[in-house]
Formats: structure tokens, C-alpha cells, sequence
């Protein structure tokens, strides 16, 4: 069964492969017609597979087979079949360019799942008025990890982190690579993609400012405040869920954790991989609450992690990025003590 495979992976970029692109490479523009239709439809279309169909149609039939007039006279070979063979070059071509410009670890493939050689689905009805003469393509997917966007408040650096994690966009406010709030905004890719075709923009462009203006407007303390203001008494943590509904109960848990979150770092687990990466600076990037369970003493939450650090330039890549689960238990102070359970390094 076919699957998306990133290009860190198994990458489309070999000796072979440059060396059969090489000539279109050598075609005067050809390469900034395709990088525009690349921006243009991942600007319109984030969540899209059919970047290849964007890019025949934005070099079109018509200079297709101008350069394989020329070709099929240099190569001696017959027009039809060349014709054909420059398609199968663009198909190579255009996932090298992706991965060149947005990194191999972003950019999706789809391949066979057992030889991993590339997948092809037919053209849809959509751009069969334009690309008739494109019978089937191979989809790539760009997938957004991770981007920031800084901005200052009250003397201080903030960032609003923006990440794609499985099938949902995730937007939250870092202070000092340490979560802001106990916010966080969250689209799934599908609403996001719907929302994208009917209003003309995409949603996290709305959550971003939401986190910002989340800051600005102290909405996490203000809440705090109402808290206090109520007299709730914190003395036993615990109880004090178990007061709450379950909705609330998850925020004041979900507030624990981002509070607490970057003592994983100091897991002996996630000390001892990160001691054999050549990698510094390490700091806590998202986290997922998969579970928690109430009993008269204590919360067990279990989370689901990613920690990240800086790769030194210096020395071989081993790795810059951690993922694992943990169990995180709160007592009756509203003290959080950490315990990883798994982690690995992400080598892509």
C-alpha cells in the first residue's frame, strides 16, 4: 500500500537523477516558471498533494513540446516518446526542487510502501480541462513543523510557534523557549483547508493573532486573578479538581504542565540522549496531554513530548530533536514531578 515517505528518508535527489534533470535545469527560465508555480500553489493550497500538476500547467504543452522538438534532435529519438520521457523528468524534478527549497525533512513523497519507488494516482477532473495531455502524477506533501513568528511586549521576546503534528495545525506563545500560557490553538487540517477555499485565508493566520493578542491582553492572567478573586482555595490542589468539571479540570492540568514542562529536560532518559547528540540549547517544544487520571491524592497525566535543541554547525548531524511519552503527577501542593517512560531521537 502506497504511503507518504520524506524525502530524508528516501530522497529523490541521487547522482542519477540530477544527472537526468541536469538539462532542464540548462533551460533558460524553466527552473523560475516551476519555483513560481511551487509558491503559488503551496501559498493557495498549504495542505496540497498536486504541486506537479501545478507545475506542468504553469509550463504548459505548448513548451513542453518545444523542448522536446529540440530534444528528441540532440538525442535522436522519436517526438512522441520524448514528449513523454520530459514529463517523467519533470515528475523527478519537481521533488528535488521542493526539498531544496523547504528542506528534505519537510517534503512528503508518495510511494510504494515496499520499494519505496514512487506512486502515482491519475489526474482529477479538476485540472483535466487544462492538463489533458497528463495522464497520472506523483502528490508531495510539504509538511509545516515547525515556523516562528517574534514580536516584543513589555520589554520582553516572544514567539508565537507554529507546527503541523499528524492531521492539525498547533499555534502557541513561547517565553525564553518555555510556553507563555496555558494556551494553546489548535485547527485540524481538513477544517483548515475548507475554512482556506471559503474565506480566502488560512485560519492559523487568526490563531497566531489570537496568541498574540492573548499576551498583550493578559488573558492567562487575568484568569489566574478571577481565580483568586473567587477565594478558591489551592491549599490541596487535588481537591480542587475534583471540584472543577471536566472541562476546567483539563485547563488547570494543561496549566500545570506548561508551567512545569521544561523540568523534562532534566530526566536522566532525555539527559543520556542528549548527551551523545552533537546538538546545544536545548529547550521544550510541544507536549500533548493524551490521558489524566484523578484519584484522592494525586493527578497522573500522561503526556506525549517533542524537545528540540540547536545543531552545532561544527560537527556530524546525530540528531537535533527528542520525542517520547512521560508521566507527569501532581500532589496536593500542585507539585509536578516528571518520569519519562520512552524516548527516541528523531533522526529526520
Amino acid at each position: 500500500m502506497p504511503k507518504f515517505v520524506s524525502q530524508r528518508e528516501k530522497s529523490s535527489s541521487t547522482t542519477r537523477t540530477l544527472g537526468t534533470v541536469a538539462y532542464l535545469e540548462q533551460q533558460p527560465g524553466l527552473r523560475d516558471i516551476v519555483e513560481g508555480a511551487i509558491d503559488n500553489y503551496l501559498q493557495s493550497v498549504p495542505e496540497g498533494e498536486q504541486v506537479t500538476l501545478a507545475c506542468f500547467k504553469a509550463i504548459g504543452k505548448d513548451r513542453l513540446h518545444a523542448l522536446a522538438e529540440t530534444e528528441s534532435i540532440r538525442r535522436k529519438k522519436p517526438i512522441n516518446k520524448m514528449i513523454d520521457l520530459i514529463k517523467q523528468h519533470i515528475g523527478l524534478w519537481v521533488p528535488i526542487i521542493l526539498a531544496q527549497k523547504f528542506g528534505p525533512e519537510n517534503i512528503y513523497t508518495f510511494r510504494n510502501e515496499k520499494d519505496l519507488i514512487n506512486a502515482n494516482r491519475l489526474v482529477p477532473d479538476f485540472w483535466k480541462p487544462e492538463l489533458y495531455w497528463v495522464s497520472s502524477f506523483t502528490p508531495h506533501r510539504r509538511i509545516l513543523k515547525y515556523r516562528a513568528m517574534k514580536f516584543s511586549f513589555e520589554n520582553k521576546f516572544y514567539e508565537i510557534r507554529v507546527w503541523q503534528q499528524h492531521d492539525a495545525y498547533h499555534v502557541r506563545a513561547y517565553f525564553n523557549k518555555k510556553p507563555a500560557n496555558g494556551y494553546e490553538y489548535v485547527v485540524h487540517a481538513l477544517t483548515a483547508f475548507a475554512f482556506k477555499n471559503r474565506h480566502g485565508y488560512h485560519p492559523v493566520d487568526d490563531l497566531i493573532v489570537s496568541a498574540k493578542e492573548d499576551i498583550i491582553n493578559k488573558t492567562w492572567e487575568k484568569y489566574l486573578s478571577v481565580l483568586k478573586e473567587k477565594e478558591v482555595t489551592l491549599s490541596n490542589f487535588v481537591e480542587y479538581l475534583r471540584s472543577l468539571n471536566e472541562e476546567d479540570q483539563q485547563k488547570e492540568i494543561d496549566g500545570k504542565i506548561a508551567e512545569t514542562f521544561h523540568e523534562i529536560l532534566h530526566d536522566d532518559l532525555v539527559n543520556s540522549l542528549t548527551a551523545d547528540m552533537n546538538a546545544t540549547g536545548w529547550g521544550c517544544d510541544t507536549y500533548d496531554v493524551v490521558r489524566s487520571d484523578i484519584s484522592d491524592r494525586e493527578c497522573s497525566v500522561e503526556i506525549s513530548f517533542i524537545v528540540t535543541g540547536d545543531q552545532d554547525p561544527d560537527k556530524g548531524h546525530l540528531g537535533n530533536s527528542i520525542s517520547g511519552s512521560a508521566i507527569a503527577t501532581i500532589d496536593e501542593d500542585g507539585k509536578v514531578d516528571y518520569k519519562v517512560t520512552s524516548a527516541e531521537i528523531d533522526y529526520d
